[in-house]
């Protein structure tokens, strides 16, 4: 079952990551923005299924926890925390440290054994030809040292026009996406060997900058022949502040991770490198897939293929994500397929929060407290319909920064639904409204437009309707007083 309308329930890497594995807004589950790592006591679909006696593990990027990167340029932007803290959260002191790139060049890490409930995990660290964790540690015992092939000053060939966009040194065959697919296959086979019933998370950290496919991948694609999108060119005329300013800049990424407006040839030499890292990652993923099929497992096994987040790579001028709930940036895939299933596709609106709940049917297993998501097994299954489901989906964003036109910290809250979609930014009076029917590429902003007041009325109640229903019902009380 395709689900053409999926979006996430944050278009950033940690927030929707932890939402994936809980089901959970990050504004409950707590990881609201990278750098913040998910409370190791966590309701997991992963818990619950190790509970009930699966195996359990994961190979790749987890991003659970944050990496200790840029940590004094981080505290500069936050400033200088109070001596106490409103809630205090956690566990016992380190407890955030498992993931983080210095914990892992000391030496090797052996993770606890019910790690947010998985019994096994290799960790990729970062992305892209840059990764470490138990990745680094693999590469070393190959005979590879990381410094002599990881990053641009060892690359094989470089665009000269983004720093972010190289042919790697690093072989194929000892890529993180090659490490992860090997890890994934002999998971399955120690499972299938040993007759267990098991949940597995391979997570590939491609495609994300820098775009350093290995080997043949990097060519496979010419930048020529790649096709821009048709939203390249958007004067973005009634976009918010912002984002012109990025457009102002064409040419020029003044921060490493934020969101920017390349030029032409900047852009087609970024998407035709992270083609090519698709194009290896679907060729791990068939590799999985016929590890299924050789191990017998594919009989019972069902495979759900999705993402964390979008990018925007040229759709209204710009690439890369953060502060912008356009359609490339929070729109991901969302395939479920099962033993028996029927083949289908359908545009009902649907969440990266839906994956535990439906995960969790899908084994039968009961649902927890406080899910945020629907359990979508029956849509996959044939045994309920697939649409035409909910009325409107919450997205969420906090960022401690800001921007040129946006200052920090940014809380954005967009409402989608089947005709619309509202972005509101708080403590700001501009915000962003589309009709998504009629203007489906989101080039002309209705919000504050006196002839579109009444939409906006319309959708800011559904918007503040689905912001209360993201509210936690948990803990519960257990008395009267």
């Amino acid at each position: 079952m395709v689900f053409d309308a999926a979006y996430a329930a944050n278009p950033t890497c940690m927030p929707n990551r932890a939402s994936l594995l809980t089901g959970r807004y990050p504004s409950s589950h707590g990881a609201r923005v990278n750098g913040i790592g998910l409370s190791p006591g966590s309701e997991t679909v992963a818990r619950v299924l190790r509970r009930r006696g699966y195996r359990t593990g994961a190979a790749g990027k987890l991003h659970l926890q944050p990496y200790g990167a840029a940590e004094e340029a981080t505290r500069s932007l936050v400033g200088a925390a109070p001596a106490a803290v409103a809630v205090a959260g956690g566990g016992e002191p380190g407890w955030d440290r498992w993931e983080m790139t210095a914990t892992h060049r000391s030496g090797p890490v052996e993770l606890p054994p019910d790690y947010y409930g998985f019994d096994r995990v290799d960790l990729v660290i970062g992305g892209s030809d840059t990764a470490e964790g138990h990745y680094r540690h693999w590469l070393c015992d190959r005979g590879v040292e990381p410094e002599r092939v990881q990053g641009r000053d060892n690359a094989l060939a470089a665009f000269d026009g983004w720093d972010q966009v190289y042919k790697t040194a690093v072989p194929e065959d000892l890529y993180p996406t090659s490490y992860i697919a090997d890890r994934t296959v002999r998971f399955l086979e120690e499972a299938a060997a040993a007759g267990d019933d098991f949940f597995f998370w391979a997570s590939f950290p491609d495609p994300h900058h820098p775009f350093t496919p290995p080997g043949r991948y990097f060519d496979r694609f010419d930048p020529a022949d790649v096709v821009i999108p048709p939203t390249f060119g958007d004067p973005l005329t009634r976009a918010p502040a912002h984002v012109r300013a990025m457009a102002a800049r064409r040419g020029v990424q003044t921060r490493p991770f934020d969101c920017w407006a390349p030029d032409e040839r900047q852009l087609r030499a970024s998407l035709a490198a992270a083609y090519g890292m698709i194009a290896m990652i679907d060729d791990a993923a068939g590799r999985i897939m016929a590890a299924l099929d050789r191990t017998g497992l594919a009989e019972r096994t069902a495979v759900v293929f999705t993402s964390d987040h979008g990018d925007m790579f040229g759709d209204h001028g710009l690439l890369l994500k953060h502060c912008v709930h356009y359609q490339a940036c929070i729109r991901v895939p969302f395939v479920v397929g099962a033993p028996g299933a029927p083949a289908g596709r359908t545009g009902a609106l649907t969440s990266s929060l839906d994956l535990a709940p439906t995960v969790l049917g899908l084994a039968g297993a009961e649902p927890y407290r406080d899910l945020h998501g629907t359990d979508l097994s029956g849509a996959v299954t044939g045994r309920a319909p697939a649409g035409p489901g909910r009325d409107g989906l919450l997205v969420e964003e906090d960022e401690v920064f800001g921007l040129p036109g946006l200052p920090g910290p940014v809380r954005m809250r967009t409402l989608i639904t089947p005709s619309a979609r509202l972005t509101v930014y708080g403590g700001q009076p501009f915000g962003e409204m589309y009709d998504r029917r009629g203007d489906p590429c989101e080039l002309e902003n209705l919000h504050g437009r006196p002839d579109a007041r009444r939409l906006q009325q319309e959708l800011s109640d559904l918007l503040l309707a689905k912001v209360m229903d993201a509210q936690d019902s948990d803990p519960v009380p257990r008395f009267a007083a």
